[in-house]
């Protein structure tokens, strides 16, 4: 029986929460039988057989550098501020790729994060005319933007874009309007199969005026439950991480905690907050863990000890999940973090803000505490009731917490139920391409 040909496109395979996101759907969709699949990148990072990549050469390798500066110089001039820098992807910059062996061999071209000078829109344009089918996985709003990754309040997308909050000269005719245009001039005839991996940004991709009418279903994002499980005992894995036995440690991190739409400013109000509902005693048995990366003053006037863990291997990370109390993420805009997956995969609950996906992860004081969102006072409250569950030798509700979190990962994002939900959307896409064919 031949086997179907799937081609994953991503710019990296492990570098950076989208590209992880895009490897472990790979990783789970190489296992199907039925399939032949690759991921073609821009650089290559992992020792995977399944990713090949464009710049393989040293001066290949610079190309691609070059590609990322000219995509970014060309957003930067007109960025309203710093902050947001990466925040925007104009998409003026990439490679063609509608030639290449493995584009031209694919059944199925299945796109992710592909942005950083790997695909323009004009490369984009080029994958439309070839007639395949084109599934995009999304990982956060660009795809449905005129260039923003996350559009916060604003409801452009809705319309035809244009006074953009993350330009200097917002106007209705601004680059943002020229990059939704663009999309909307070939987006009608590759007819995307759109797969978002939270129910939230399934919505949001349904309400934009680029995917009106094209097939948009919610399929979750995997986590290998196998490697990102709970510890046998918390009290040896500290041991092993020369961590105390008994205290209160909270975990926080990101691929750069400087990032605002991170919201760290928030954790360090809702810190010092909760600072303020202890004892001096109480505080001293209280620690944080912090990893990614981030300047070194980030850390600096928090009210508890600090352990700055930098970045870190996934075996590593694994025992720094299973070691912490709990797991806080003060995202502001988020699509379905990497990091939530793998905490609450690890038995360990989390507390964050009610923003993007994160809700569907997290049932309120269940396996985690949603805070309101933007509220520093809600989340300290959430530190302190976790703080009190866990506290309370006589109780076995921090358990019972730590139960839920490690459930909603085998119910809902296990590999083998991923798995199976592939299978079932290759096997219809399939099917509905042979329909298609003209019958003889």
């Amino acid at each position: 029986m031949k086997k179907t040909k799937v081609l994953f496109l991503s710019t990296s395979d492990i570098s950076g929460g989208a590209a992880i996101a895009c490897f472990r759907a790979v990783s789970v969709v190489s296992k199907v039988a039925e399939l032949e699949v690759n991921l073609l990148v821009q650089e290559k990072k992992s020792s995977s057989p399944f990713v090949q990549a464009l710049a393989q050469t040293y001066w290949a390798k610079k190309m691609a550098f070059l590609r990322f500066v000219r995509e970014r110089l060309g957003y930067w001039p007109q960025a309203k501020s710093k902050e947001v820098r990466f925040a925007y992807s104009p998409a003026n910059t990439g490679v063609d790729i509608s030639q290449h062996p493995l584009v031209q061999e694919a059944d199925i071209i299945h796109l992710h994060w592909v942005h950083f000078g790997f695909l323009s829109l004009k490369s984009l344009e080029k994958l439309a005319n070839l007639g395949k089918p084109l599934v995009w996985t999304l990982q956060d709003m660009w795809s449905f933007t005129g260039g923003c990754h996350y559009a916060g309040d604003c409801k452009g997308f809705q319309h035809a874009c244009g006074n953009c909050p993350f330009l200097k000269n917002p106007h209705a005719q601004d680059l943002s309007h020229q990059v939704w245009k663009k999309k909307a001039s070939f987006y009608p005839q590759a007819q995307w199969i759109v797969t978002p991996t939270s129910r939230w940004l399934t919505e949001q991709a349904k309400q934009s005026t680029l995917f009106k009418g094209m097939q948009v279903e919610h399929i979750p994002a995997p986590i290998d439950s196998h490697f990102f499980k709970p510890a046998t005992s918390r009290k040896e894995v500290r041991e092993d991480l020369h961590l105390p036995e008994n205290a209160f440690i909270l975990l926080f991190g990101a691929a750069n905690i400087n990032d605002p739409r991170k919201g760290f400013q928030y954790l360090i109000e809702a810190l010092k907050q909760f600072s303020e509902a202890l004892s001096a005693e109480e505080r001293k048995n209280i620690l944080l863990m912090v990893f990614g990366k981030f300047k070194p003053e980030t850390l600096e006037g928090l009210p508890f000890e600090v352990k700055n863990l930098g970045r870190m291997n996934l075996e590593d990370l694994v025992k720094v999940y299973q070691s912490a109390t709990a797991f806080v993420m003060p995202s502001l805009e988020d699509n379905l973090p990497n990091t939530i997956l793998e905490s609450l995969a690890c038995g360990t609950p989390v507390i964050a803000f009610k923003s993007g996906g994160i809700p569907e992860m997290i049932t309120h004081q269940k396996n985690g505490y949603l805070a309101d969102y933007q509220s520093s006072i809600d989340f300290a409250k959430g530190l302190k009731w976790l703080y009190d569950a866990y506290k309370n030798t006589q109780s076995y509700d921090y358990e019972a917490y730590c139960e839920a979190a490690r459930e909603i990962i085998e119910r809902t994002y296990s590999e083998e139920i991923i798995k199976e939900k592939y299978v079932k959307f290759y096997q219809d896409l399939m099917t509905d391409k042979q329909n298609k064919l003209p019958k003889n």
